[in-house]
């Protein structure tokens, strides 16, 4: 699996004060902006396909299902392809923002 360079070192994926959108649909918007290897382009196909499944499902089961993929699938995703530095997640200082962050704001 391809690692992000450091360039995406604090990198914002979602800003959840500023953006109506949810984190599943968030994530899957920006692995479309990346150009990765065959394994990891392939990857994310996957869960694209699974993402719009998931749109499908009735209303009632919508939310749940999503946070469980979100947090089963997209999360370790995003954390296998974290720069080497960098860990995939909320800042540690704040919450509404998820993406890469330098390991360091952890200690």
């Amino acid at each position: 699996m391809m690692k992000l360079s450091d360039t995406f070192t604090s990198r914002i994926v979602i800003d959840k004060s500023k953006a109506d959108i949810n984190c599943v649909d968030a994530c899957m918007l920006f692995l479309k902006t990346l150009e990765l290897d065959p394994e990891s382009e392939k990857k994310i196909t996957e869960l694209t396909e699974v993402s719009r499944i998931l749109d499908s499902s009735s209303p009632s089961e919508i939310d749940r299902k999503r946070m469980t993929f979100f947090y089963s699938k997209v999360v370790p995703f995003m954390r296998s392809i974290a720069p080497g530095n960098c860990y995939f997640g909320r800042h540690p200082e704040d919450g509404n923002l998820l993406g890469f962050w330098e390991k360091s704001l952890l200690l």
